[in-house]
């Protein structure tokens, strides 16, 4: 039993005695509530925007959330990501 334990802890990367930290990266946007889907996906109607969900090198839009998550999933199978629309 000792073993299984012991064996999932390093499969996992669970440290026994420390504060064991789990992120979950997810997005969630309100599609049609202040942006049509088009605007949303690419940046349009930029005079609707949150200080944290702009930025003036990427715009404001899902694509560049989407096509950033999908080459970090394609690197490591591992990662998991939750969308929700």
């Amino acid at each position: 039993m000792a073993m299984k334990m012991e064996m999932k802890m390093r499969m996992t990367g669970i440290v026994p005695g420390k504060i064991n930290v789990h992120l979950v990266p997810h997005s969630h946007d309100d599609v049609g509530w202040l942006k049509t889907v088009d605007q949303y996906y690419f940046g349009g109607n930029n005079s609707i925007r949150g200080y944290f969900y702009f930025s003036p090198t990427l715009g404001a839009c899902v694509r560049n959330v989407l096509d950033s998550v999908i080459s970090a999933l394609l690197d490591d199978p591992n990662r998991k990501f939750i969308y929700v629309e």
